[in-house]
């Protein structure tokens, strides 16, 4: 059978630090509780009283504190914080269990110890550390038998009795000056990460307003895209080589010289295209007019149709010669007429012959209008 670690309960006092209550000189000079109080120190520690009896020391470390916040951070309940242990001792002594401070989260410092962080001190609490009537604090813990490592987190008291000897007094100046000194680093930091926070909204288009959480996604964007491009397959990527990378591709495209035998000018372009199109245009029109002309005087077109015929050649060649070809030559309408001019005998009325009648129908030309057509040149001669 595997050895079991039994757990132990222990109610000694932590912090050996400087800053075990971290308490701060007010505007008026008095002290002020702070929301961030140590619960032991990182390492090996014992009690003055010689705890643990059952354990070579009490021990934490980072991995150990990690456990440990990740347990307190999932609480939805507070812990508290009361007065010279009296939560642990009310059901004997009947002594009426008040709270000093409640708290809902941990901290790691790593060399330092574990902190509680959060903490809401009562007008009580406050009051009586400020009149320097309480400096300590003192965690309720489970530890590890075997090892001694700190399992878990019961509670806290304010106190001062504390089990641990060097705990710092929370009125000595040199612990409030280095609790000032820390307030002093952690406004410079905030003030380079504002500075930093706006060269970012600069560099990526952001407004003023842009929050880190903008930041940080257009940021994923800006990473995405890269990693998608050439520069994906180095192990490591300088945004500022890349970048001037790029300026020296321009740069040197920018003074490649121009081939004139390959380039030329966009405006000479256009002009040969103007003069060769109107070449085109030359050469068409004089092909249209040798085509209307040889199919009037063949009979394969009649006057009335010359105009359709240019206007259809002038947009379709390639459709005009198709019909010309197709159309049959009647010499009958080529330079006048069978009667010279004149009605057919017996006709009276300028009726069309039977020539006249076929060529109608060949052409889809009514026979009025061809009628039309023949008493306009008659008149006209």
């Amino acid at each position: 059978m595997p050895r079991k670690t039994p757990l132990r309960h222990a109610v000694p006092a932590v912090a050996s630090f400087a800053l075990a209550i971290c308490s701060i000189p007010g505007a008026d000079g008095k002290l002020v509780p702070s929301n961030r109080v140590q619960l032991m120190p990182a390492g090996q520690f014992r009690g003055i009283n010689g705890l643990p009896a059952d354990a070579p020391y009490w021990y934490i470390d980072g991995a150990i504190a990690q456990g440990l916040i990740t347990a307190i951070n999932s609480r939805q309940t507070a812990l508290v914080i009361d007065y010279d242990h009296q939560t642990l001792f009310a059901a004997k002594t009947g002594v009426k269990a008040i709270a000093a401070a409640w708290w809902k989260g941990l901290e790691w410092e790593e060399g330092v110890g574990l902190f509680a962080i959060g903490v809401d001190w009562t007008a009580m609490a406050a009051a009586h550390i400020t009149a320097d009537e309480f400096r300590y604090i003192s965690p309720v813990f489970l530890y590890d038998r075997v090892t001694g490592a700190i399992m878990s987190i019961v509670n806290a008291a304010l106190t001062n009795t504390p089990n641990i000897d060097g705990m710092a007094d929370v009125t000595d100046l040199v612990a409030a000056s280095l609790a000032a000194g820390s307030l002093a680093v952690q406004s410079t930091q905030e003030t380079y990460m504002d500075d930093l926070l706006e060269q970012l909204r600069w560099m990526l288009n952001l407004p003023v307003g842009a929050t880190v959480e903008d930041v940080l996604a257009q940021l994923q964007k800006l990473t995405d895209q890269l990693k998608a491009g050439p520069a994906q397959a180095a192990a490591s990527f300088s945004l500022v080589e890349y970048l001037a990378g790029e300026q020296a591709r321009v740069a040197a495209a920018s003074q490649v010289a121009v081939d004139p035998a390959k380039y030329v000018p966009i405006a000479s372009l256009s002009a040969v295209q103007h003069e060769l199109n109107t070449l085109r245009l030359a050469v068409n029109s004089e092909k249209v007019d040798g085509l209307v002309k040889g199919a009037l005087a063949d009979g394969r077109l009649l006057p009335a149709q010359e105009a359709w015929a240019r206007d259809l050649g002038g947009q379709n060649f390639a459709a005009l010669s198709q019909f010309v070809v197709t159309a049959t030559a009647n010499p009958a309408l080529a330079g006048g007429t069978q009667t010279g001019g004149a009605a057919p005998a017996g006709s009276g009325t300028g009726a069309l012959s039977a020539a006249q009648l076929a060529v109608c129908t060949q052409m889809g030309i009514a026979p009025e209008d061809f009628q039309q057509t023949l008493a306009t040149e008659r008149a006209a001669a």
